[in-house]
């Protein structure tokens, strides 16, 4: 149950961030709303669910997928530099300086309470 908890605070998390409803991500992912609003009271997505959330949140399905619990945490929750390495690979060179400026930003945000 700690695991779907985690979850459900994480995708609450990305949910908000981006003004995004429940009704919104089960448009976005395909998903019924029902399925979505089960999530949210603690149902673990299986793996087409949480595959479809990644893709409609435009993340790494990967990283859903520990979300969800449903792959183990990787280095304990720490960063994992060849993942980021391997994203990074994949983006030409003016995303990838678009992306460390998205990363400052958020950086100062948090830093200013923000």
């Amino acid at each position: 149950m700690e695991e779907t908890h985690k979850f459900n605070q994480w995708l609450e998390k990305e949910l908000s961030r981006r003004g995004w409803s429940e009704f919104r991500l089960a448009k976005e992912a395909g998903l019924s709303h029902g399925s979505v609003y089960r999530i949210g009271k603690g149902a673990r997505p299986g793996w087409k669910a949480a595959g479809a959330i990644a893709a409609a949140l435009g993340l790494p399905e990967e990283l859903v997928f520990r979300k969800a619990g449903l792959l183990g945490e990787e280095n304990g929750g720490e960063v994992d530099l060849e993942e980021w390495k391997a994203v990074l690979e994949r983006q030409e060179e003016n995303e990838r300086e678009e992306l460390l400026r998205i990363a400052y930003v958020k950086i100062e945000m948090r830093e200013e309470g923000g």
